[in-house]
């Protein structure tokens, strides 16, 4: 289920990509809800809110490093027996910029907060995946023995 996970969401966030890099050119606007929600087409050459652009190699480099680490951590985890789709939907985001990062060397984004950010579906699932495994960390594990463990497994 995890490996599904990952793939529809890599899916939904290039799809949503092409269709949006297809019908806009870079710069253009589509207000939808003034002051609260556009639709903003921008090649975004850096990190969050555009930082260090132009420094690609880096972001592959980390992203890449990334990608491994979850993905030996959702071996782990699920070797026992403990949910990984919070794991999933965070590295279904990951690939989803990696992916723009090694064929177009920016990451298409579109989906402007205008008093935030400007941003792309799998910038929205890294977020969602973070706080999903904030919460599986705090809320569903406990400490025992030096050891997580899932409560009520042992």
């Amino acid at each position: 289920m995890w490996l599904v996970v990952i793939i529809v969401l890599v899916l939904i966030d290039q799809a949503s990509k092409f269709i949006v890099g297809n019908t806009m050119t870079a710069g253009q606007q589509i207000i939808l809800i003034p002051d609260v929600f556009n639709i903003r087409f921008i090649l975004n050459k850096g990190a969050a809110f555009g930082i260090l652009e132009n420094a690609q190699w880096l972001f592959i480099s980390l992203t890449a490093i990334v990608v491994i680490i979850i993905l030996i951590q959702i071996r782990s985890e699920r070797k026992k027996g403990h949910n990984v789709i919070p794991e999933a939907i965070l590295l279904g985001g990951a690939l989803g910029n990696l992916i723009d990062r090694l064929i177009f060397g920016y990451v298409r984004d579109f989906l402007e907060v205008p008093f935030f950010a400007v941003m792309n579906f799998a910038d929205w699932f890294v977020s969602l995946g973070i706080v999903l495994v904030i919460i599986k960390y705090i809320f569903f594990y406990k400490r025992d023995k030096d050891q997580f463990e899932i409560e009520g497994q042992e």
